[in-house]
């Protein structure tokens, strides 16, 4: 069990309850658990993200299906802000 909480923010809950599917929710349910459970970066699934906030750390999750961008709020509290389906994920800025 997870010991990190997550919060979707505005555009993903948006996302989440009135576009995603019951089927893809579960998906989606699937990868915040995953991000919960090891939210570092790992550069294969999830990478650094530019937020365009000075200061604030982002990553993005992307697994050609689908991505996830969210942040570290604390150490034991995930902030999901944002869930897509495009083909491309937004620009990704890796280090």
């Amino acid at each position: 069990m997870a010991d990190i909480d997550a919060v979707l923010l505005r555009g993903a809950r948006l996302f989440y309850e009135e576009i995603a599917t019951k089927t893809e929710r579960n998906r989606i349910d699937d990868i915040i658990l995953l991000l919960r459970e090891r939210p570092e970066i790992d550069d294969e699934l999830k990478f650094h993200y530019a937020l365009g906030v000075p200061g604030v750390e982002g990553r993005i999750y992307y697994d050609d299906w689908c991505w996830v961008i969210y942040r570290m709020l604390n150490n034991w509290t995930i902030a999901i802000l944002n869930i897509g389906f495009e083909e491309e994920p937004p620009s990704v800025r890796r280090r």
